[in-house]
């Protein structure tokens, strides 16, 4: 057997699977949480990787991957990076342990891994496993606009009360973008107070809206734009 639909055994609650250490029943069944009684091994042909977790620390990605168990013989691993189309190899990373953290890692990609032995003086590598997906949800908190008045030459925009907005999120961009032919755009970049207010501001009709974002890999990460607000200022 060397291959399962994800939902084959969806609904059957009191399953208990039979099979050989080291098969592919084995791999799906401890990646599917479900019960696996061994009845003898088989030779493994090549890893499989049963997790692949990823985190944002101090803003960079880390993603650690383990495979179900040692291959036999195996002096070390190979890991390569592939990315989203799943073909093009980004990076190769070597290792002696069965597991590997690849730290600063892009997002959204996938990894392989082969396991190699000496033989002769020369290396003899496995097949590669199959491809996993390694994905985080960064995703930053949505802004919400409560309002957003003029008084004279001035534009304040207040938002929502958000506890956990930094947690959520690193900072917001803040624009006023002018809608009528007179006026000019007017930018804020990392904010990080409620009230954010835009002086000096040119006559003219403007939509005021914000989004917030996270710091990933050295890039801002955005989420959806808040709601918008029309402004006229006279």
């Amino acid at each position: 057997m060397t291959d399962i639909a994800d939902d084959a055994m969806e609904g059957l609650t009191k399953l208990t699977v039979h099979g050989e250490t080291n098969s592919y029943a084995e791999y799906y069944c401890r990646t599917h949480g479900i019960p696996f009684e061994a009845e003898g091994s088989m030779e493994q042909e090549k890893p499989y990787i049963v997790s692949a977790e990823g985190e944002l620390r101090n803003h960079w990605l880390y993603f650690t991957v383990d495979i179900l168990r040692e291959m036999e013989g195996a002096q070390g691993y190979e890991y390569q990076t592939l990315a989203n189309d799943g073909e093009t190899v980004l990076r190769t990373k070597s290792t002696s342990a069965p597991s590997c953290t690849l730290a600063k890692a892009p997002n959204d990609i996938y990894i392989w891994v082969r396991s190699w032995k000496t033989e002769n003086g020369e290396k003899v590598y496995s097949e590669w496993s199959d491809t996993a997906h390694l994905y985080l949800d960064v995703t930053p908190g949505t802004m919400v606009l409560n309002r957003a008045t003029s008084n004279g030459r001035k534009v304040t925009m207040t938002f929502a009360d958000n506890a956990n907005f930094f947690k959520e999120s690193d900072g917001f961009d803040c624009r006023l973008e002018k809608t009528s032919a007179s006026g000019t755009t007017y930018i804020k970049k990392n904010q990080k107070h409620r009230t954010i207010a835009f002086t000096n501001v040119k006559p003219g009709t403007y939509t005021a809206k914000a989004r917030a974002y996270k710091l990933v890999n050295g890039e801002k990460v955005y989420g959806d734009r808040s709601n918008t607000i029309q402004v006229v200022v006279k």
